[in-house]
Parts: C-alpha cells; sequence; structure tokens
C-alpha cells in the first residue's frame, strides 16, 4: 500500500515539474544584445501543432518542404527548432515482427542524418513500430518548440 501511494505522489511530482518553463542563465546564451547590462533569461515554448509526414521512400528534399510549409502555415516563426520527432516504421504482423518496423526507422534516421546531420541537432528521437501503417511507409512525427527570452 505504501509502494502504491509513493508510485502515486512521484507521478503527480514528474508530472508538474515536466511543465515548469526551464529558465537559462548562462551568459553565452543569454547576452542582453543591447548592452543595457539587463539580465535576459529564456526559455522554450513548445507548440501544440504536430507535424506529421508520411514517406513511401526517403526524400530528403520533400521533408524539408513539409517543415517549411507546415511552420508558414501555422505562423511559427522560423527559429523554431526540432525539439522532439518519433519515426514510426509500419509493418505487417502477419508476414514480419514489430522489430523490422523498427530497423526501417532507424535506416530513415540515419537517412536524415547523413543529408543534415544539423536538422535533428536538438532533437529527442524515439523509434516505433505500428501495424497500423503500410509495410513499407515511415511516418515522421515532429514537434517544434521556439526560444522565448525575457528581459529581467
Amino acid at each position: 500500500m505504501y509502494a502504491d501511494l509513493f508510485l502515486a505522489l512521484m507521478v503527480v511530482f514528474l508530472a508538474t515539474v515536466s511543465f515548469v518553463p526551464q529558465f537559462n542563465l548562462d551568459p553565452k546564451l543569454s547576452a542582453d544584445p543591447t548592452g543595457s547590462g539587463k539580465t535576459v533569461y529564456s526559455f522554450s515554448k513548445i507548440h501544440s501543432q504536430r507535424l506529421d509526414v508520411v514517406f513511401d521512400q526517403y526524400d530528403y528534399q520533400f521533408l524539408l518542404k513539409s517543415i517549411k510549409s507546415f511552420l508558414e502555415k501555422n505562423n511559427i516563426d522560423g527559429d523554431a527548432e526540432i525539439v522532439f520527432v518519433q519515426i514510426v516504421g509500419g509493418y505487417n504482423p502477419g508476414i514480419e515482427k514489430s522489430q523490422a518496423a523498427i530497423d526501417r526507422a532507424l535506416y530513415f534516421s540515419q537517412l536524415i542524418d547523413k543529408s543534415n546531420h544539423m536538422l535533428l541537432q536538438h532533437a529527442s528521437t524515439t523509434l516505433s513500430s505500428s501495424s497500423s501503417i503500410d509495410p513499407g511507409q515511415v511516418v515522421m512525427q515532429i514537434t517544434f518548440a521556439s526560444r522565448i527570452g525575457v528581459t529581467g
């Protein structure tokens, strides 16, 4: 019983901590561009809209066009960074195991890194599989964040 209560308290604690903005006090990253001597704090705003891109085959230019179009359509500034990417490989459970889809997702991630290793530089990436996606397809779910500065 005590273990269950402890677990419940940890869940509540982790849920509240994950939504607290992270303030960056590193002078190199939060320097005052005006030179007025005021401290500038910054944090990242996670955008609630998520970009889902379906690929039948790897196409880096299509990925870049999809990102640009999504940012413009949702009025997200061009300085927004990709902070989370889930790459989901499709598979047919009657023919193969889910590991084959994860291998396809990993290969897809490696192709992105070869095309532009800086694209996902600040992103947390997860690989997964889904039998609701065609076996030859890969879906990228991309979440963006923008830096917000606050003068103090």
